[in-house]
């Protein structure tokens, strides 16, 4: 049996900073989901560490500075919690996955009755060396959107015509392009769940799977599994 991870981020010792660490990530991902923040950036400097959300096209600074030492402890904690080698983290580029589940730390006492939001999230994590330190952008993801139906995506009527006809069509191909959180990855799961029925099987190849789609067979793209072998 797999071993259940804490529904938030969990104190590990009596150290204040380990302690300021933790409140900082609970607190700041509440507030993302109940704000509707599709990504949460975490930036360092030589000095200070940056925590921007971005919510539509931008980004801002609402959560501010803090110190650096306190910003890596912060990042420290999301490795642990995504299962990210930190060493390997400093060389490379790492993407891994993790969640939160406010409903279950209210269920267990973890959090007050009082807390900003309820539900579960998951994070969808990258990590990026640069020649300051780590950036680390938490991408969040409600697993609602993935049985959005097409007709509640907001659009045109002549672009929601033309998608139809795609969606009938019985080949083809589909780009979807966009600024971050436009709606590119809600319009192509819609599509998705139109397309699946009974009658058909539906494989996707993605990079990487964002939310699950029942009954489909979807493949996550990897260094040993790539596109085009997927593809094949």
């Amino acid at each position: 049996m797999a071993l259940l991870l804490p529904p938030l981020f969990p104190k590990t010792s009596e150290d204040p900073l380990d302690n300021q660490a933790v409140d900082f990530l609970n607190n700041a991902f509440a507030i993302a989901k109940i704000e509707g923040v599709s990504d949460v950036h975490f930036e360092a400097s030589d000095t200070f560490g940056l925590v921007r959300f971005r919510k539509g096209n931008e980004l801002n600074d609402s959560l501010g500075k803090m110190p650096r030492i306190l910003f890596d402890r912060v990042c420290k904690k999301i490795y642990s919690r995504a299962n990210i080698d930190e060493a390997e983290a400093k060389h490379k580029a790492v993407d891994a996955r993790t969640s939160l589940d406010f409903s279950r730390a209210k269920e267990e006492k973890s959090i007050g009755q009082d807390e900003y939001t309820d539900g579960r999230v998951d994070l969808r994590i990258n990590t990026l060396p640069t020649v300051q330190g780590v950036s680390v952008v938490c991408r969040l993801l409600d697993q609602k959107n993935a049985g959005r139906n097409l007709d509640d995506i907001e659009m045109t009527s002549e672009v929601r015509e033309a998608i139809q006809e795609i969606v009938n069509a019985p080949s083809g191909l589909v780009i979807i392009t966009g600024p971050t959180g436009s709606g590119k990855t809600s319009t192509l799961y819609a599509i998705l769940n139109r397309l699946n029925t009974p009658t058909r099987k539906l494989i996707t190849v993605e990079d990487p799977v964002e939310y699950v789609i029942p009954h489909a067979q979807q493949v996550n793209v990897d260094r040993q599994n790539t596109f085009a072998n997927a593809l094949r």
